[in-house]
């Protein structure tokens, strides 16, 4: 399987928030891995966020971030 990241990810298992709808929306999430770059984490409805969002990772700040895909209640987020 070829590797398409462009950084590499460390496994995390942390709580975040996903915040969107002009931060009147917010939606628990757990990062999986995460890099300098994007990240992977589990969401309940990952089909009901928009395409673009803000992440905060419990502890740290926020960022912009983008769906890149997602299956079940996983998703891959690239980091704007």
């Amino acid at each position: 399987m070829t590797e398409h990241r462009q950084s590499f990810r460390q496994r995390r298992l942390k709580d975040g928030r996903v915040v969107f709808n002009s931060r009147n929306s917010v939606m628990n999430c757990v990062f999986r891995n995460i890099s300098e770059t994007g990240a992977k984490i589990l969401v309940e409805e990952p089909y009901l966020l928009p395409a673009e969002f803000v992440v905060n990772v419990s502890g740290g700040s926020a960022r912009n971030a983008r769906k890149v895909w997602f299956r079940n209640n996983e998703m891959g987020i690239e980091f704007n």
